[in-house]
C-alpha cells in the first residue's frame, strides 16, 4: 500500500453516461490538437503534418491545461527531466513531458 493508504492500481467504475462524456472530451482534445498541428504545418508551407508539429500542438495543450506551470524548452539540468518538460508551480515534478 502507498503512504496515503490507498491500494495501488485501484480501479474505478464509470457509469455509461460518464464514459460517453469522457470519450467525447478526449476525442475533442485529440481533434483540436491535430487541427492545431495541421495549421502549424500549413503556415510553414508543408503539405503534411510532422511529428514536430504534433509535439508543438501537445505542448500548447499542456500549457493551456496548466497555465500556471512553466514550460522549459531546453534541458532543465538539476531536475534531470531533460528537455521539453512542463513543471507545475512550486514543484519539480513534470505535468506534461515531451
Amino acid at each position: 500500500m502507498s503512504r496515503n493508504k490507498r491500494p495501488r492500481g485501484r480501479r474505478y467504475t464509470l457509469s455509461g453516461r460518464a464514459q460517453t462524456v469522457l470519450s467525447t472530451v478526449l476525442e475533442d482534445i485529440i481533434e483540436k490538437t491535430l487541427e492545431d498541428a495541421r495549421k502549424m504545418a500549413e503556415s510553414a508551407g508543408k503539405e503534411r503534418v510532422s511529428i514536430e508539429e504534433v509535439e508543438k500542438a501537445l505542448r500548447k495543450l499542456c500549457q493551456h491545461l496548466h497555465p500556471d506551470a512553466t514550460f522549459f524548452s531546453d534541458d532543465i539540468g538539476s531536475t534531470g527531466l531533460g528537455s521539453g518538460s512542463l513543471i507545475g508551480p512550486g514543484s519539480k515534478k513534470p505535468i506534461c513531458r515531451k
